[in-house]
């Protein structure tokens, strides 16, 4: 009102007073209210076309706005100060909050003589004068015949909201209204007390909660019932939706509700006392491990096959040099390299030292790689979260997406025009069989299963998530929100009835007080609303490792090769001039040698009688 006193009244007509003129008041707000909507709209990246308007007034077809519908839900859900007051609306774009004055026109003018608003409803001040058309000066007041009257009442199974069983807490078999417990029953309860009506309840007989068939032209499910006349009134989670509107009175809301995506959270780790070897698979460790063995033979074989041998000389080799060049010495220095140990002896061959060096490259890789990722499991727990939006679902092929075929929200994905949505539903179109499930159960276990998330109620998903086991998480924000109501048949006389009882029941807190008793859970709050984990390292991510060090020792294994037919080479020109020896019968003479001289190193430490030389300090003579 600040800003309308401060107006130019050249540019504002009407404006620069004190007060503002109720239509004028009222088309302002009008205005503030597509503003905000608008910019709701930009925030959310949706895009409307403008089109101009056709009311048929030229006698053809009227067509509308094909942007409308999305247009029309952002207005729903404004929420701003305005000239008259906050302004918001509910499901019906109806104003809250909104209090009308009641005016009697007399001959000195309009006269207030009472209000209304959504709560209260009318209030007529209790000393005015009315005058009505005809002379009347008294208002007979509505009776209702709600009281003592048996409604038949249809619902439908839901967790939380509608339970069914036969049996009570106490394992006593049960029947009639006393199957049905849950928050949506002791609401009704509660209501029937406030408008002495009573009711008998049964369970919906196809499962469904209502879709419309083009074909029959039926409703199935709750919807079905109601306006097939079966039942007086359906008492479940059903969310209202302008289709089922159009055949049947809602209530007002009494739970909000929207439409979001749950996933499965990822297994969090736990301890294990053999947890330092989780950072490499099976499959890795055991590759380790032979490699460092073929290393190890092999560098024992290049010692062996390149050793410098005197034929003549049959002493036997000192033991430094025995262990230089001994298999299982090899083979020890291989695996000792692994745990960063430096070897007692370095391979004295091109062909042994190269093997050394592409194997000292693939321990550094390995030693690396172990102990980062061992840092990752004991302090670091990796976070998966590269969806957080539905518009992150269509630009990934991992992860699966779909919702409940018998629920509204399908039916919403197929007939709406506002992107992502329009196009997840395509994508959902497409692959139905696989994609859609056939209840809430089942799309919960297929979120526990697989690779899925699932668009539903978020009722009834944060429902699931605060249960045990823990292990589903909601995603994002809330879109196509509405809320749950009442289903009356159309233009119900109770309907007004109904929705003054439930406006009642939220101000005296009874609605809260059911949520915690029956919505509301504790069971997760201790655990992390995102789950935790840290990745294995698998084979095919050290492979290129071993490609290296296998390289390394095909090469090498080519220098071993070189060196061994050039060192017999050697000894073949080296050979008695009387007996010249063949390149071949070198090659035979060093095998042999080779084999021969680990013969005699074998036995070299056994101890022979005619070796012990007595000293004769210590001989006694016993004669």
């Amino acid at each position: 009102m600040a800003k309308w006193r401060a107006a130019d009244p050249a540019v504002y007509p009407g404006a620069g007073v004190a007060d503002i003129a109720p239509y004028t008041a009222r088309w302002a707000d009008a205005v503030l209210a597509l503003a905000q909507a608008l910019r709701n709209l930009q925030e959310d990246g949706v895009t409307v076309t403008p089109q101009p308007l056709d009311c048929g007034c030229d006698g053809s077809e009227s067509q509308p706005w094909a942007d409308g519908s999305v247009m029309l839900q952002y207005l729903k859900q404004v929420e701003t100060d305005g000239v008259t007051g906050y302004i918001r609306f509910d499901t019906t774009a109806a104003r809250l909050d909104a209090e009308y004055s009641i005016v009697n026109l007399r001959s000195d003018g309009w006269q207030n003589v009472g209000t209304w608003n959504l709560s209260t409803r009318l209030d007529i001040h209790s000393d005015a004068d009315i005058r009505f058309a005809g002379g009347a000066t008294t208002v007979v007041p509505y009776i209702s015949d709600l009281n003592n009257k048996t409604l038949r009442v249809v619902t439908i199974a839901a967790d939380g909201f509608v339970e069914i069983s036969d049996v009570d807490s106490d394992g006593n078999n049960v029947t009639g209204n006393d199957r049905f417990q849950g928050f949506c029953m002791e609401l009704f309860s509660w209501l029937s007390t406030e408008l002495g009506f009573n009711y008998e309840y049964y369970e919906v007989e196809d499962g469904e909660y209502g879709i419309y068939n083009s074909q029959t032209g039926k409703w199935s499910g709750l919807v079905g019932d109601v306006v097939d006349g079966k039942a007086d009134i359906s008492v479940a989670i059903m969310s209202i939706t302008s289709a089922r509107q159009a055949v049947a009175d809602f209530t007002l809301p009494y739970y909000d509700n929207g439409i979001t995506l749950a996933m499965q959270k990822a297994s969090s780790r736990t301890s294990n006392t053999w947890g330092f070897i989780s950072p490499f698979e099976g499959e890795l460790w055991a590759t380790i491990l032979l490699t460092a063995l073929a290393v190890g033979l092999f560098q024992g074989v290049a010692n062996l096959a390149t050793k410098s041998m005197d034929e003549e000389s049959n002493e036997p080799a000192k033991e430094e040099e025995e262990k230089e060049t001994g298999l299982l010495e090899a083979v020890w220095q291989s695996f000792v390299a692994l745990v960063g140990m430096g070897p007692e002896f370095l391979p004295r061959s091109l062909s042994g030292r190269i093997s050394a060096f592409f194997w000292g490259v693939g321990i550094l890789v390995a030693i690396s790689t172990y102990t980062a990722n061992l840092a990752a499991f004991l302090t670091v727990r990796n976070v998966d979260n590269s969806i957080s939006s539905a518009e992150d679902l269509l630009a990934q092929t991992e992860i699966t997406y779909g919702t409940i075929r018998t629920y509204a929200t399908w039916v919403s994905f197929q007939t709406t025009t506002t992107e992502p949505y329009q196009s997840l539903g395509v994508a959902i179109k497409a692959n139905e069989e696989s994609l859609l499930v056939e209840n809430l159960q089942e799309g919960l276990d297929k979120m526990r299963q697989e690779r899925y998330a699932l668009f539903t109620d978020s009722a009834e998903l944060d429902y699931a998530a605060s249960r045990q086991p823990c292990d589903l998480e909601t995603i994002g924000r809330l879109f196509w929100q509405t809320g749950y109501g009442m289903l009356l048949p159309k233009n119900s006389k109770y309907t007004v009835e109904f929705n003054q009882a439930i406006v009642r029941a939220e101000e005296l807190g009874v609605v809260d007080e059911l949520d915690t008793k029956w919505i509301k859970s504790s069971e997760c709050s201790g655990t992390d609303q995102t789950v935790l984990e840290s990745s294995v390292i698998g084979l095919q991510d050290m492979l290129g490792v071993f490609v290296l060090v296998y390289g390394g020792m095909a090469l090498a294994l080519i220098v071993l090769i070189g060196e061994f037919i050039y060192t017999c080479a050697q000894e073949a020109k080296k050979s008695d001039p009387h007996k010249p020896m063949t390149v071949t019968e070198a090659v035979k003479t060093r095998l042999k040698r080779i084999f021969s001289r680990r013969k005699r190193s074998s036995v070299k430490n056994e101890v022979h009688p005619s070796s012990i030389n007595p000293n004769p300090a210590f001989i006694i003579d016993l004669e």
